[in-house]
């Protein structure tokens, strides 16, 4: 009775304990004891059809232009688009009436505003940039007003934001804060 590798099907000697082509043990024997009969060998195409590499091409190309357009929206959508990163985040400085801090959101919003007095309560809004002006406005869209108007500079490794603003009498304050 002829005998066949269980892995690759090849044809096996009467007394082989392993395969001449893959190498296999050979449990036929035991098999045989234990099931009274011999395994059906397993049936290997001898060659395989040919991928479309074209279609391969396309589809490389398909994704990697669907991640573009994810990572484009996630971009425009997180707030960091149009905004100056190094405003991001929360801000304080110690003065004469206690800590001022405020914080600036990557969605143009924030909680605070510079030079406020604490004991008074906390301001919220939408804040942009204007040249070397940060803007502080109140209300949205057509009822949108400007609350505040700073002169900006960095120092510090962008650590340090000095604010400058001008009153309507001409009389100029200076704001120093760091980057909590």
């Amino acid at each position: 009775m002829k005998k066949y590798c269980s892995e690759c099907g090849a044809s096996l000697g009467i007394n082989s304990k392993f395969c001449n082509q893959c190498g296999k043990k050979n449990y036929s024997d035991e098999f045989e004891n234990n099931h009274g009969s011999q395994t059906t060998p397993k049936i290997y195409p001898t060659s395989y059809p040919k991928k479309n590499s074209k279609n391969t091409g396309i589809n490389v190309i398909a994704i990697i232009i669907v991640v573009m357009v994810i990572l484009v929206t996630i971009f425009v959508f997180s707030g960091y688009y149009g905004k100056d990163r190094r405003f991001i985040g929360t801000w304080e400085s110690d003065s004469m009436i206690g800590k001022s801090t405020f914080t600036l959101y990557s969605d143009g919003s924030f909680q605070g505003m510079p030079g406020s007095n604490p004991f008074l309560g906390s301001f919220s809004g939408n804040w942009d940039t204007k040249g070397n002006q940060l803007v502080f406005y109140m209300g949205s869209g057509n009822t949108k007003y400007e609350l505040a108007s700073y002169t900006f500079s960095f120092s510090n490794n962008d650590k340090t934001m000095t604010l400058t603003t001008q009153d309507i009498i001409g009389q100029t304050t200076t704001y120093i804060y760091n980057k909590q």
